[in-house]
């Protein structure tokens, strides 16, 4: 599972907007948008910690949920 489609399932289990996730990381809106359409195929270390932050999972557990490490 990319980054972006796992982002966007946890955001949507969580009942969050974009916009909202946004406000609580300090990530754009227009960058979340573009990990979860694929757009952007990976996220800068510092957006998948922020983006993991607010959402309030560790980073390494999304990462190994993103299949990027085992």
């Amino acid at each position: 599972m990319r980054f972006g489609e796992w982002l966007k399932q946890e955001r949507q289990r969580q009942h969050l907007t974009g916009a909202a996730l946004a406000r609580r990381t300090g990530v754009s809106q227009s960058y979340i948008s573009a990990l979860e359409t694929g757009a952007r195929s990976s996220p800068t270390l510092y957006a998948a910690t922020r983006l993991a932050d607010g959402i309030g999972i560790k980073l390494w557990v999304a990462l190994r949920d993103t299949e990027i490490i085992e």
